[in-house]
């Protein structure tokens, strides 16, 4: 579908599962060269290019979904692909656990608790190495938006089962101080449609 929706425009789509996508998906990428996780340039070509780094699992849940990882192995990955890029300034980290203890991962429990269940590990690579953006989502009722120091974090959250698409929409500036390139994020926003 997405081949057919963007033929002949300059539209790139990234893929990056979450927790509940079941494993067999893995083999239908691959059959169709679609990368889910890793590094990505998002203006290849171009020199102080803007990254995104995808990945889709989240720390243990008691749900045993599809896509879980112990925190160790989820900031052992991160760090892993955070080392290959010289400016953490120029990084969306696009992984699906959301930080631990901010406004993006508090689930609802038994019904009425609410507690903070996101990932130690997001949030140790977050503070250590400052990326420009979090993009997050997996606790689908915290739709939100947050900060950790200076990099500001979103989780859209769902409402799928309500038939609805929730979404972000964010702003980015691209901007030349003296001969470097500097991002900014002007402005960000989550809608639902």
């Amino acid at each position: 579908m997405a081949e057919e929706k963007l033929v002949n425009t300059n539209i790139k789509v990234f893929w990056s599962y979450g927790n509940d996508d079941p494993l067999y998906l893995d083999e239908i990428f691959s059959k169709y060269n679609i990368r889910d996780e890793g590094i990505f340039e998002l203006e290849e070509g171009k020199t102080n290019t803007l990254y995104l780094i995808s990945y889709g699992y989240v720390n243990p849940t008691p749900f045993k979904s599809y896509r879980e990882k112990p925190d160790s192995t989820i900031y052992i990955k991160g760090e892993d692909y955070l080392k290959k890029i010289d400016d953490p300034d120029k990084v969306i980290l696009n992984f699906h656990a959301p930080p631990y203890n901010t406004k993006l991962d508090i689930a609802i429990i038994n019904g009425k608790e609410r507690e903070h269940v996101g990932s130690r590990g997001v949030r140790d690579l977050i503070e250590k190495y400052r990326p420009l953006l979090g993009l997050h989502g997996h606790i689908i009722e915290s739709s939100d938006t947050d900060k950790i120091k200076n990099t500001i974090i979103i989780n859209p959250g769902s409402l799928a089962n309500e038939g609805l698409l929730k979404y972000s929409i964010i702003i980015l500036e691209r901007k030349l101080e003296g001969i470097m390139v500097k991002y900014k994020i002007k402005g960000t926003a989550i809608l639902s449609g």
